[in-house]
């Protein structure tokens, strides 16, 4: 299956993450039954540069918890998590 995963740079850093990140972890709130690990998923920036900013694959299942520490510096407001 393939994704598109939306980021609001406005909340989160993304093209940083993209930059400094091996893997980024992303909340599934939708589908998450139906994702699965080797699944294609294309991360898609919103604003005035919209457009796909990256290409990669799934490699855990969702789950709960918390992202690591290194992800947590790219959150505009730390309060958005």
């Amino acid at each position: 299956a393939t994704w598109i995963f939306q980021c609001n740079p406005e909340r989160y850093l993304i093209r940083e993450a993209l930059k400094t990140l091996d893997e980024i972890r992303w909340l599934v709130s939708q589908h998450r039954d139906l994702v699965s690990v080797g699944d294609t998923v294309y991360l898609w920036q919103s604003g005035a540069s919209a457009g796909i900013v990256a290409r990669g694959r799934l490699t855990a299942l969702p789950k709960e918890g918390v992202e690591a520490s290194e992800e947590a510096s790219l959150y505009v407001d730390p309060n958005e998590r």
